[in-house]
């Protein structure tokens, strides 16, 4: 009697890769768009420079964060092959946490 093998497998593997990337593809462009609304209200004044300087420093750090999920999710939808160096994806997080090692 041969024991059964397990396969690692999903069937449903392209479909959750098509959402991982529509997930990135929506906080890439959640940040752009708040990056350019701030900077259109800068550029118009619309706002107090205290209120302007809260607005930017938001804009920046929501974009820090959701280009450091962006490319953790690229290096997770590679397998692996997205954080050595020969691959072009592992060049932006690599060079954002060389600083800190």
């Amino acid at each position: 009697m041969q024991q059964p093998t397990l396969t690692l497998t999903c069937a449903g593997a392209p479909q959750l890769v098509q959402g991982k990337l529509a997930d990135m593809y929506t906080t890439a462009a959640a940040a752009r768009s708040l990056v350019h609304a701030t900077a259109r209200a800068a550029d118009a004044h619309a706002a107090s420079a205290r209120r302007l300087r809260r607005d930017c420093a938001a804009a920046i750090l929501f974009a820090a964060e959701a280009a450091t999920r962006v490319a953790l999710d690229g290096i997770q939808v590679l397998g692996g092959n997205g954080y050595i160096n020969e691959c072009a994806r592992a060049a932006p997080l690599s060079c954002r946490f060389s600083a800190f090692v």
